[in-house]
């Protein structure tokens, strides 16, 4: 059996991940002139928002998805040392990991206020139980183990 992640290790990857995908997202933000079309009232047209929203989600599978099929872990899971594995300490397939703990979350935090409340909960989960699971993994049968 794997030893768990701390939530700490878990934490600073799933940072890891995010800054990654930002500062590759942002210089395309620029090219596409995405800050010049933010409204008076801070908002970016729906279309774009959706824009975004679904070029995160391809640049998020670019990145990781090789990682994800292979090892059961994204950019920062390896740069931490973590891994994602199923309850049964097995590795598990990259369709369940990608679409029940990554794209099924990516899209219900896009709901506004239900999403943001979605997305804290899920994070907060993992205070929640011994096992340091997140809402996200006990939807896919996972958990997040050191690699070393």
């Amino acid at each position: 059996m794997g030893e768990l992640a701390s939530r700490g290790k878990r934490f600073l990857g799933a940072m890891v991940d995010s800054l990654i995908v930002f500062l590759v997202m942002l210089p395309i933000m620029f090219i596409m002139g995405v800050f010049s079309k933010i409204d008076s009232n801070g908002q970016l047209p729906i279309g774009l928002q959706i824009g975004l929203a679904i070029a995160g989600i391809v640049l998020f599978v670019i990145l990781n998805g090789q990682f994800l099929a292979q090892d059961g872990q994204t950019l920062g899971k390896k740069i931490i040392s973590t891994r994602i594995v199923g309850i049964d300490d097995q590795p598990v397939n990259f369709v369940k990991i990608y679409l029940i703990r990554y794209l099924a979350v990516s899209l219900i935090v896009q709901i506004p206020i239900a999403g943001a409340i979605f997305g804290l909960v899920d994070a907060l989960f993992i205070f929640s139980n011994k096992d340091k699971r997140c809402l996200h993994d006990l939807m896919a049968g996972t958990k997040v183990i050191d690699a070393k």
